[in-house]
């Protein structure tokens, strides 16, 4: 094979590294996309669903508060987003940061008819955070979602 020859094998070869490349790092891009969109909960009809789909029947009218999500963790918190990570989020990226934070009544735990929220934390219209609470002496906060959504 003749160095002509060689050169152009390479550069072909190049030129389909590169491209491979670039549809690896595109596809990455629209699946992350994708799975931030799953989280999208504009609306308050997009929440409800949303906890709908975790088998909850919640009052429609959550409380709503506007917190600040602290800029350096402290021991709560830590173990607050631990749990978040388990649901696969991270409230680290939004520390600092403004945050929403609604709270809605759970109809269907009939071992706590009146003391259990769904909480759901959002920024900019997106799910960061998601607990279910029980507001009682001894009570809990586990994770919302617990398969696949």
């Amino acid at each position: 094979m003749s160095k002509k020859t060689a050169a152009k094998h390479v550069a072909l070869i190049l030129i389909f590294a590169v491209v491979a490349v670039l549809i690896l790092v595109l596809a990455a891009r629209l699946s992350r996309s994708t799975d931030d969109s799953k989280y999208e909960m504009s609306s308050n009809a997009m929440r409800v669903e949303f906890l709908n789909s975790c088998g909850l029947i919640v009052k429609p009218d959550p409380e709503v508060q506007e917190i600040k999500i602290p800029q350096k963790f402290g021991a709560i918190y830590e173990e607050y987003n631990r749990l978040q990570q388990s649901q696969g989020f991270d409230l680290t990226p939004y520390a600092g940061r403004e945050a929403v934070l609604c709270s809605y009544t759970v109809l269907n735990c009939p071992e706590h008819p009146d003391n259990v929220v769904a909480n759901l934390l959002l920024c900019d219209g997106k799910l960061i955070a998601c607990d279910l609470t029980l507001n009682e002496e001894n009570g809990f906060t586990q994770a919302l979602i617990t398969g696949a959504q």
